[in-house]
């Protein structure tokens, strides 16, 4: 159990303002820490809003199968405007 309440989690989360120099590394650690991700891939590239991550996740059943996780992460919110500016669908 976490010595931390889910309130403080989320007010330290919502604190983060610089995206590249604190969030990604957050998650970068995050995702190595988790069980099953075998290897991850940062591409948060000089000219993007946001970073992504490719997983690789062992499959819990299946010894040589893996699943492949895209994740693009965003500080601050995500609106409809933001996802027709930004994000080709």
């Amino acid at each position: 159990m976490s010595e931390y309440s889910q309130k403080h989690k989320e007010n330290k989360i919502k604190s983060i303002k610089k995206e590249v120099s604190e969030f990604h590394p957050l998650l970068k650690d995050l995702f190595s820490r988790m069980n099953g991700i075998e290897h991850l891939e940062y591409t948060h590239g000089p000219n993007e809003d946001g970073a992504d991550f490719i997983l690789e996740i062992r499959h819990g059943v299946l010894p040589n199968e893996y699943n492949y996780v895209g994740v693009i992460v965003k500080c601050g919110k995500v609106d409809k405007k933001f996802l027709s500016e930004k994000i080709i669908l």
